[in-house]
């Protein structure tokens, strides 16, 4: 599928398709119900709010972003449309994007949907008052499902700062093998001193972590 366009008439038939499931399903309008169709296909794509489905693979991938949808995950159309829609969510809420997606199979529609998604360059951000819903085809086939918001805000990283994690481990790793240890022996202690680390390294201003490395590289000079 191309980037919509008024060249294709901004994918008008899966414009629709998205637009008529919505309704069906929540009795509500996603865009203007007075345009014709291919003026909805093209405010569709336009508009400020977020629009994504994705399709009925065992994996789904991703078949429709409007632009906002492309300006918040940070995607060209084409990294899109090949785009498992489960990396739309870091790891450890994917499960939780899992259940919701089975209890929208199962319901129809969920309304006021709240969770942390991340761009392609890692930004996390929260999502509010989102409604997914199933699709389906002008038989009444599945589709496939999308999501809809309005709503959403950046999410700040806690815990160790991006980038640091790995040095955490390694330093980690260095006590093991300084104190000639077998890892596996260490394995749990290793483990804490992480979590530790982790659980710490939120209350660690980033100032003080900037100036107590430029002070090591004073001493070093003089």
């Amino acid at each position: 599928m191309l980037i919509p366009c008024p060249a294709n008439r901004y994918q008008l038939d899966h414009a629709e398709r998205l637009r008529n499931s919505f309704h069906t399903l929540t009795g509500r309008y996603l865009i203007d119900p007075a345009l014709s169709p291919e003026a909805a296909a093209g405010a569709l794509f336009h508009a400020p709010f977020v629009v994504l489905s994705h399709d009925t693979a065992p994996d789904p991938i991703l078949t429709y972003g409007n632009l906002t949808a492309l300006n918040l995950f940070a995607l060209t159309w084409e990294e899109l449309i090949q785009m498992p829609s489960r990396l739309t969510a870091e790891a450890p809420n994917r499960a939780e994007r899992a259940r919701l997606l089975a209890e929208v199979t199962a319901r129809g529609f969920i309304d006021d949907y709240s969770g942390i998604r991340i761009s392609r360059t890692g930004k996390r951000f929260l999502i509010e008052q989102a409604t997914v819903w199933n699709l389906s085809d002008a038989e009444g086939q599945p589709y496939g499902q999308a999501a809809t918001f309005r709503a959403w805000r950046p999410v700040e990283h806690k815990g160790i700062a991006q980038g640091e994690e790995s040095a955490v481990i390694r330093v980690c790793l260095d006590i093991a093998l300084v104190l000639n240890a077998p890892v596996g022996g260490w394995r749990s202690t290793i483990s804490a001193i992480c979590s530790h680390a982790t659980s710490q390294a939120g209350s660690w201003p980033t100032s003080s972590r900037s100036q107590t490395a430029a002070d090591r590289q004073t001493k070093k000079t003089n």
